[in-house]
C-alpha cells in the first residue's frame, strides 16, 4: 500500500505573480529527478498553472495548487473557477500534433501536458471548479 503524504496545498490569487512560487514548489517536489526530467515535468505543470490563471473566472479569481507525494509518484492538482474545457478539445488531444497548433494563439498547454505527464485528468467538482490532476513518476536516480 502506498503511503500518501500531503506536501503542500496553496490557495493564491489567479495572477501571473503567483507563478514563481508555484513553480518553485513544483521543482522542490521533483528534486529527486535528473535535471532534464525535472525541467521537462515542471514545464508541463507550469502550462497547467498558466491555463488555470488565464481561464479563471475573475469573480472567483483564485486557484488552488496541491502537491501529494507517494513513494512512486507525485500528483499536482490545480483547481480554478472558470469555463469547462469542452469534450471536443479533450478528444482532439489524441489526434493533434504540435504542428497543428504551432501558430495558434492557444491550444498548446494541454498538448504539452499530454505529451510529458505520466498520467493526467481533467474534471469538475461539485463546487464548479475545474480540476487538473497531473501525475509524475518520482523515480530516483543514482
Amino acid at each position: 500500500m502506498l503511503t500518501k503524504q500531503l506536501m503542500v496545498e496553496v490557495d493564491c490569487p489567479s495572477t501571473s505573480t503567483s507563478l514563481p512560487i508555484l513553480h518553485h514548489l513544483s521543482r522542490e517536489a521533483l528534486q529527486n529527478l535528473e535535471e532534464e526530467d525535472q525541467i521537462k515535468k515542471c514545464f508541463a505543470i507550469n502550462e497547467g498553472l498558466i491555463n488555470a490563471i488565464q481561464y479563471s473566472d475573475r469573480t472567483n479569481a483564485s486557484i488552488s495548487f496541491s502537491i501529494i507525494k507517494t513513494e512512486e509518484y507525485t500528483d499536482f492538482i490545480i483547481k480554478n473557477y472558470g469555463a469547462q474545457i469542452s469534450d471536443i478539445v479533450l478528444e482532439n488531444l489524441s489526434t493533434q500534433t504540435f504542428d497543428d497548433v504551432l501558430w495558434e494563439e492557444s491550444g498548446r498547454g494541454l498538448l504539452i501536458i499530454n505529451e510529458i505527464a505520466d498520467e493526467w485528468s481533467f474534471s469538475r467538482d461539485e463546487q464548479g471548479r475545474n480540476i487538473l490532476k497531473i501525475r509524475m513518476r518520482d523515480e530516483l536516480y543514482d
